[in-house]
């Protein structure tokens, strides 16, 4: 039933469609033009109007096409067809009837659909977008681009009608991006050159022209780059050319960058100069050389030879310029010696360069007036004089003369005849034992083990006893092998060592990285001013307390009171042993000493020490002078304290002669090396020994040997007078392990004492009167 009757309503409509003879009207859209990227027209559909008693209305479709065009600077087309069906009148055998675009007009028709048409219309609509914009280049020079060539010509790629033309590489390059296009884009170039270097471009490459060099492009996201690529090796011939790049997107826009480049010869003509030569002063008190006398050879990239200008000058006039009309040097008698000249040396292109050397003027043929007088002076670090140096004038390794330094330091030649090659020597007769002792030791320590450095560059010098080129510990050995009297000089250095006052240290803290000069080299002449000044360095006295002056003297003056190392004063008969221990002053204070001891060979015989405190090495024992020498110093007690820092240096075995007192028989001295303490504030302090018990008028509880220990161990302490005393070894909770009474006479006492298994920290008490000392010791 529902079937029949929209059949029954379709066929009464059609009845009156078809007496109105029309179905609609309809106006199509208008053609387009879109200008941007990337954008897409709006859908204007068509406009419908006097629609007749159709109640199922109008079906309308859209379809578009789209085209890449690049006429009439279109970048896009779209063809968009509308196809407008009349439900009223449809039939599907039928075909839609197609209204032709009015393309002149650009304006979209108006049309009646009829049932001759069954009201099933198609219309396509044209839109155009468009690009207006130009791509852009990102790197355009703005002014000329400069390529420098620096590489040898190649005569076959431009030897022309120009005649041989020098040439260079260059790189011709661009990089382009379009806001449409992105990198999708053409690049070309136009190249104009100057292939004579007149200044006129005659010659011109297209990249579309046959045989062109070919543009290479690489693409980094939207940027497009080329690059002309010539082949391996070939370049463009030296002069201004131009160069036009032509960027054209696929909308037909295009972008010219311009600009001019030149290829230039940047590289100087090589010289080669003879490594030096000398000259005599002629009989006019001068001589002239030119460039030939110098120059062995010069080339250059571009310029033959015979067109390289040449020019010299003196190293002291040159202005770092070509010196245009310069083609000679003279020298007179006040420029005896070596010489700088630079000789020069100038291309085609304006490229100039030189080579250095020197000449060295010398006067064989005594055409100068000699020298007056000469002299300069020899001064310490300190800047006092060293008298008594003697300073030797040779002239090719021949002595002309001599003379000494007096009480300034000043020394003086009398007229010497004019010339070169002359050499300043100074020495010093000095013993090596002046001006040095522990105290420099302990100074050398102290640096090496970072403790206190010394001042660089002299003392540095100063402490290289060895001449080794650095400090080690052998330097502080060969320093007290000569305290000690044990060797009368420095293995491999002179008691004083000499430089040139003027000489530089680049590297002061490592002033052997270079050289050291000991002479000074001269040319003398009446014209000439010449003032060989010394600095003279004491080998091994880092601290400078030598006095050149008094060149024997002692090394260091003790102005404070001396200090007392003690032992026993023994009473002893012919026959018997002996043995004397030797304990230092209370240490608290004191990084270092040294002394001299004698003894009487009428009535002591020396068999022998045992080293304690002093290792073996630092003692020396003269039998034929009846001396004994010792030294010690520790650097790591220069930040160190403590109290009651007593201990035996060394014990000395003697075998008696004949009865005797020991204070009467055994002193401290100076004779050999002298008896001196030195304080961790770097004071000198006098030393003596003393036999005096009444010196010390309180027990002394002296350092256990030995410390740590891993048994038993001494007990060493002082009485001033005879009587009770009690020596106990105690635990950290005051428990006793070993307790000792007993009495004694005074002096210096010994008792063994035995921890038994017991390990650790303990400590040692004494007790004698109303006076308590106690010490530490570690058993292990």
């Amino acid at each position: 039933m529902k079937r029949c009757l929209v059949f029954v309503i379709c066929l009464l409509a059609l009845a009156q469609f078809t007496a109105a003879q029309s179905y609609y009207v309809v106006k199509f859209p208008d053609d387009q033009t879109v200008y941007g990227c990337g954008v897409s027209a709006d859908t204007i559909f068509p406009v419908i109007s006097q629609n007749n008693f159709c109640n199922f209305g109008i079906g309308i479709s859209v379809h578009d096409q789209v085209y890449a065009s690049t006429g009439g600077g279109g970048c896009t087309k779209i063809v968009r067809r509308f196809r407008l069906l009349y439900w009223c009148d449809y039939d599907p055998a039928y075909t839609p009837t197609v209204i032709p675009n009015p393309t002149i007009s650009g304006i979209g028709p108006t049309v009646t659909a009829t049932p001759a048409n069954h009201g099933y219309l198609e219309y396509s609509q044209i839109i155009n977008i468009l690009d207006a914009e130009n791509p852009v280049f990102t790197d355009c020079p703005a002014s000329p681009v400069t390529f420098c060539d620096y590489s040898a010509n190649d005569p076959a790629q431009y030897n022309n009608g120009y005649g041989n033309l020098c040439e260079g590489a260059v790189q011709l390059q661009i990089t382009a991006t379009d806001a449409c296009s992105g990198s999708n884009m053409l690049l070309g170039y136009l190249l104009y050159l100057d292939l004579n270097s007149d200044g006129s471009m005659e010659t011109f490459v297209g990249s579309s022209m046959p045989g062109a060099w070919p543009i290479e492009t690489t693409v980094s996201g939207n940027l497009l780059t080329g690059k002309v690529k010539f082949q391996p090796g070939q370049g463009l011939p030296y002069g201004t050319h131009k160069i036009k790049w032509i960027a054209k997107d696929k909308c037909g826009n295009e972008t010219v960058c311009e600009y001019l480049f030149v290829v230039k010869d940047c590289s100087p003509p090589t010289a080669v100069c003879m490594n030096g030569l000398s000259a005599n002063i002629g009989p006019d008190g001068s001589v002239t050389l030119n460039e030939s006398n110098f120059l062995l050879y010069t080339t250059d990239n571009c310029t033959p030879v015979d067109q390289i200008q040449l020019g010299i000058v003196k190293t002291t006039q040159s202005a770092g310029v070509f010196p245009a009309g310069s083609h000679s040097v003279s020298f007179d008698c006040s420029e005896l010696g070596q010489q700088e000249v630079q000789v020069w040396v100038k291309d085609a292109q304006q490229n100039a360069g030189y080579c250095q050397t020197y000449v060295i003027v010398d006067d064989h043929f005594g055409s100068c007036a000699p020298a007056s007088l000469v002299g300069g002076t020899i001064l310490t670090a300190q800047n006092k004089p060293l008298p008594g140096a003697s300073i030797q004038l040779a002239q090719h390794n021949q002595v002309v003369s001599s003379a000494t330094a007096n009480a300034e330091g000043v020394f003086q030649f009398a007229s010497i005849p004019a010339g070169c090659h002359y050499l300043f020597t100074p020495t010093h007769p000095a013993p090596a034992a002046a001006g040095i002792n522990t105290l420099d030791a302990l100074l050398i320590a102290a640096h090496l083990y970072e403790q206190m450095p010394l001042s660089p560059p002299l003392n540095l010098l100063a402490a290289d006893v060895d001449r080794s080129g650095d400090l080690t510990d052998a330097d502080i050995e060969a320093l007290l092998q000569v305290v000690l009297g044990k060797n009368a000089q420095f293995p491999d250095a002179d008691t004083w060592q000499f430089l040139p006052a003027n000489t530089p240290f680049d590297n002061p803290q490592n002033p052997w990285a270079a050289a050291i000069p000991t002479s000074i080299g001269a040319c003398l002449s009446s014209l000439m001013s010449v003032q060989p000044d010394f600095i003279a360095i004491k080998t091994g006295d880092v601290n400078g307390s030598a006095e050149p002056s008094l060149a024997s003297a002692p090394a260091d003056r003790a102005e404070q009171p001396a200090v007392s190392f003690y032992t026993g004063n023994v009473q002893f008969n012919a026959g018997e042993t002996v043995t004397v221990p030797l304990i230092t002053p209370d240490l608290d204070g004191i990084a270092g000493f040294q002394f001299t001891l004698e003894y009487n060979p009428e009535y002591l015989a020396l068999q022998g020490w045992t080293e304690a405190l002093v290792p073996e090495k630092w003692i020396a024992h003269f039998p034929e002078a009846h001396l004994l020498t010792a030294t010690w110093h520790n650097s790591a007690l220069l930040s160190a304290a403590g109290k009651n820092l007593r201990q035996t240096a060394l014990t000395l075995e003697f075998t008696a002669l004949q009865a005797g007192r020991l204070s009467d028989v055994l002193s401290m001295h100076s004779a050999r090396t002298a008896a001196e303490v030195y304080t961790t504030q770097l004071g000198t302090l006098g030393a003596t020994l003393d036999f005096d018990r009444r010196t010390r008028n309180t027990p002394a509880l002296l350092q256990a040997s030995p410390n740590p220990s891993s048994g038993a161990f001494s007990a060493r302490f002082y009485l001033p007078e005879g009587g009770a005393y009690r020596l106990a070894l105690v635990d950290a909770r005051g428990l006793a392990l070993s307790d000792v009474q007993g009495e004694a006479p005074a002096g210096y006492q010994e008792v063994w004492l035995d921890p038994g298994a017991h390990k650790g920290l303990f400590f040692i008490r004494l007790q004698s009167g109303d006076s308590v000392e106690i010490r530490r010791i570690v058993v292990e």
